[in-house]
């Protein structure tokens, strides 16, 4: 849920600002009666000994020692509005939003104007919306220095998210932070433009969310960058770039954000099917965020959707009951609708399709296409006999968007409609605009040692184990038909179940991998692997060197074909290869021997052997280099050795090694 924990993550916490001193002054404190006479009862005398808005507190939040800033506050003996307000401020970042919400207000109270911004974004953290929306209403925007203004406009932007105001509202008022922010304090730009990086990121336009967050990451400081970092590894998920958004992770150390921070994990991990992995971690959050009711319904709907992979219905019933009491705003309950529609629908409640349809409209009628794009989906799921007309709605939704819909962490739950989209032709508009519509990809194909598929720089984890195996036999074979793959691949497991496994695979890819299909063509019945991506295959690498003369890494001792792969053609495939290279090994080492490249001999056939230890060429070719280079005594020594491999191998010393060394007594 990248959007929703970006957005969460842009509003967490008020970003301090360094106010302009000409336009800055201090008012007399106005306390609250309840106040009065308490430990604030000297504020309006001490008020006059600061003509200067200089703060302590303040100079601490600059710092990001907002402990200390709290600390301080509470050694003051007559703390000033300015005070006021830069506590409230280390008390929000300290999530101590009770005192944050007292101070803020009495700063209000007090003069400070620009502390009402502060004071709704903290009315915000705890649920009550329209009262952060009052507050922020009650303030002049065009009477506070721009950079106050500017964090005005982001602050009424993500209450308009928030309360379902639509996609050009939202960049209006965005967009008019910006422009006032340009010539503010850094720490202003930064939270600015994290917003705009989270609006473009929402709506679909990956590149300029990045772009922006990148911005901010440089400029921000230590606690703003785990937010970038947060929210940048969410977008990077939705694109597929695994490993870049685990690093974004791992950057991560505060325990303020740490709760957001393992929600993402989650996404990561349910996008990858490691069920219970996400589980563990998400319900370990949960234990820790209940007094956040903003962060518990986040967790709470990702669980949600968890529990709806995993089949675990009772623990789905208990959280949908919670995130119905904890979803107050209209976004949230849009959001919410989703994963309680498609959890719902999967009992055969017919709430659950009125939920789907409520949060699919709402959305749409939002602006936010790319949130409703998997609503839609979910409906083709869920309603089987409606599935060409909601996939045909989603498509449209995509199309619009301009972007493709990269929907990596919801094709889990969306089996059925994947393997619909799959069946359609490539040229379909549905699986063209959903599937389809993806750049060209790195891939790279290692089964030399290892097996795995890289996209881009980062592996694939597959949930299906023989995904790589299945990979390697479509692109060795071309086109194939389904009883090729049974017989080669699955000979001793019954068709019905072998067809099934082939079909998961074909799905596990299309989801895992962009640009990458198994597609069939129907006129001759036949699978072969199709797609826009480019694919590298180590083995072909390989072959190709050793066409050349040249011996590239992985080193061809240490080859050894899917070697965790036990069926029989991967076994053939695996014989063929080691043959293969000894082959060009040996034609190689010929050349090398009749031109007097003697260590180049003694050194290629040391790493072939390993390949073939019973090989009488290679044995033959190590003998006779190193007679030349080294000398009978040398030989005659190495030669005792391959005897021995012999005995071990085969119990016998085969006649041609009497032969090599007879024949070095000769030429002495």
């Amino acid at each position: 849920m990248p959007g929703r924990v970006a957005q969460e993550a842009s509003r967490a916490r008020p970003m301090p600002l360094r106010p302009r001193p000409k336009r800055c002054r201090i008012e007399l404190c106005r306390m609250p009666s309840s106040v009065k006479g308490g430990r604030f009862a000297g504020v309006e005398q001490c008020a006059a000994r600061y003509p200067d808005p200089m703060s302590q507190v303040r100079d601490a939040a600059y710092r990001d020692d907002y402990a200390g800033g709290i600390a301080l506050f509470r050694t003051l003996p007559c703390p000033t509005p300015l005070d006021l307000r830069w506590v409230g401020i280390c008390l929000t970042h300290e999530v101590q939003l009770p005192e944050a919400e007292l101070r803020l207000r009495q700063a209000t109270l007090g003069g400070d104007m620009a502390a009402g911004i502060h004071l709704s974004a903290v009315q915000l953290l705890n649920r009550t919306t329209d009262r952060a929306l009052a507050t922020l209403e009650s303030i002049d925007p065009a009477a506070l220095p721009d950079a106050d203004a500017a964090l005005w406009y982001r602050e009424r932007s993500r209450l308009a998210w928030l309360l379902g105001d639509s996609r050009d509202r939202l960049f209006e008022l965005a967009e008019q932070a910006w422009h006032l922010a340009s010539d503010a304090p850094e720490r202003v730009q930064v939270a600015v433009v994290t917003l705009l990086g989270h609006l473009h990121g929402h709506f679909g336009d990956y590149g300029r969310a990045l772009a922006y967050l990148d911005f901010a990451a440089e400029y921000a400081r230590p606690r703003q960058r785990e937010y970038v970092a947060l929210c940048r590894a969410g977008y990077l998920i939705v694109l597929g770039r695994a490993e870049e958004a685990q690093v974004q992770l791992d950057c991560i150390t505060s325990a303020t954000v740490a709760p957001l921070r393992e929600l993402e994990r989650a996404v990561l991990w349910r996008s990858q099917e490691r069920w219970a992995e996400a589980q563990f971690i998400l319900e370990a959050v949960l234990s820790s965020i209940l007094s956040d009711p903003v962060k518990e319904l986040m967790v709470l709907t990702e669980l949600l959707a968890l529990m709806t992979a995993s089949g675990q219905d009772a623990l789905a019933r208990r959280y949908l009951s919670r995130a119905d009491h904890l979803a107050k705003d209209t976004y949230d309950r849009l959001l919410l609708d989703h994963r309680a529609g498609q959890w719902l629908s999967r009992q055969g409640d017919p709430l659950g399709v009125l939920r789907l349809q409520r949060s699919a409209e709402g959305l749409e009628q939002a602006g936010h296409l790319v949130k409703a794009i998997p609503v839609w989906l979910a409906l083709a799921e869920a309603q089987p006999d409606q599935r060409f007309h909601h996939l045909q709605h989603a498509a449209q939704l995509a199309a619009q968007t301009g972007t493709p819909p990269l929907l990596i962490p919801e094709w889990p739950l969306l089996p059925q409609t994947l393997e619909h989209l799959l069946a359609q032709p490539e040229t379909a508009f549905e699986r063209l605009t959903l599937l389809g519509k993806v750049p060209a990809s790195r891939l790279s194909l290692k089964t030399l040692g290892e097996a795995g598929l890289w996209l881009d720089g980062g592996r694939v984890r597959f949930r299906l184990g023989r995904a790589v195996e299945v990979l390697c036999y479509l692109r060795r074979s071309g086109a194939v038909t389904l009883k090729d793959v049974q017989r080669d691949l699955f000979p001793d497991v019954p068709p019905k179940r072998s067809k099934n496994y082939f079909h998961q695979v074909r799905v596990d890819i299309a989801a895992r991998v962009p640009g990458l299909v198994i597609g069939f063509e129907a006129a001759q019945g036949r699978y072969r692997l199709q797609g826009e991506a480019a694919l590298v295959w180590d083995v072909e690498e390989l072959e190709a060197a050793l066409r050349r003369g040249a011996w590239p890494q992985p080193a061809p001792e240490n080859v050894v074909f899917l070697p965790a792969a036990a069926s029989e053609w991967a076994q053939r495939e695996r014989e063929r290869l080691s043959r293969w290279i000894t082959q060009v090994g040996l034609e190689t080492m010929e050349d090398w021997f009749q031109t007097g490249q003697y260590d180049k001999c003694i050194s290629l056939a040391d790493r072939l052997l390993p390949l073939d230890p019973l090989d009488e060429g290679l044995h033959t070719f190590l003998l006779n280099a190193t007679y030349q280079v080294k000398g009978r005594a040398a030989a005659r020594i190495l030669s005792r050795a391959s005897a021995a491999t012999f005995i071990r191998e085969v119990g016998e010393v085969p006649p041609f090694l009497e032969r090599l060394v007879g024949q070095w007594g000769a030429l002495n």
